[in-house]
């Protein structure tokens, strides 16, 4: 509840920049139940172009990730 709170108070490039680096904690978990929660609230109470920006800035970093693995 608190990281999902923190990411709400934040712009949202900010709030998946946050996002990402949950995920980058919790990624030895096979669920990640926090980065979860965090998109959810981000979906639930930002605008549509909000969201879309959130989901723009995970994707980018999760391509860079994707490129630079061996």
């Amino acid at each position: 509840m608190l990281m999902a709170t923190a990411a709400l108070s934040r712009p949202v490039k900010e709030a998946a920049e946050l996002a990402w680096m949950r995920q980058d904690a919790e990624s030895g978990s096979e669920r990640a139940p926090i980065t979860a929660s965090i998109v959810h609230d981000v979906a639930c109470q930002r605008t549509a172009f909000d969201v879309a920006v959130f989901v723009r800035v995970l994707t980018r970093r999760g391509s860079r990730r994707s490129r630079s693995a061996p």
